[in-house]
């Protein structure tokens, strides 16, 4: 996997595209540009996870999406102990390639699911690329809170579970996303 390569201008893009939708005026047209651009973020989340290759298309897609919360959060969710060694292993690959100013949702999500796996001190050492790329990411910041309170992964596990379906049911329009 280590000559995995992206296009930088592609995830710049995507970036772009992101904040092109942020600063539209709120309406109808923006609510379906946001759920167009997490659609295709959390599919290609899927596609990444249910490939044995990875397409540098999706890889670009996966990185510039990952700017959006509710991707990054999907990616949080997707999470399970029968893809978790898959995951640790995509999102560490994506995180040692990601353009500066993508490394920290990447960083981050690889930092969950070592932490997940037992191995704090990877995870917190994924946690300070995270915020070598991005000083104050939330998340990062969130998770660094909970490691340092010694919450048991089992409980940021249950967390996790939790807020998936609300995560799902956001992007896709699922229905009511407060159930």
């Amino acid at each position: 996997m280590n000559t995995l390569t992206i296009n930088k201008n592609k995830v710049k893009e995507l970036h772009q595209n992101y904040d092109e939708i942020v600063n539209r005026e709120e309406g109808i047209a923006r609510d379906i540009a946001f759920q167009a651009f997490q659609v295709k973020g959390a599919n290609a989340i899927n596609d990444l996870i249910a490939s044995d290759e990875m397409d540098p298309n999706i890889i670009n897609l996966v990185l510039g999406s990952l700017i959006d919360l509710q991707v990054r959060d999907y990616a949080v969710g997707i999470t399970d102990e029968s893809n978790r060694d898959k995951l640790i292993n995509i999102w560490s690959e994506l995180a040692k390639i990601a353009p500066k100013g993508a490394i920290a949702p990447v960083a981050t999500l690889c930092a969950i699911a070592n932490y997940e796996s037992g191995n704090v001190k990877t995870a917190l050492e994924w946690l300070s690329s995270a915020q070598s790329d991005e000083s104050d990411y939330p998340l990062a910041k969130l998770v660094g809170r909970v490691i340092e309170a010694g919450w048991g992964s089992e409980q940021f596990s249950v967390m996790r579970q939790q807020l998936h379906p609300k995560v799902v049911a956001h992007i896709y329009g699922l229905g009511n996303e407060d159930n």
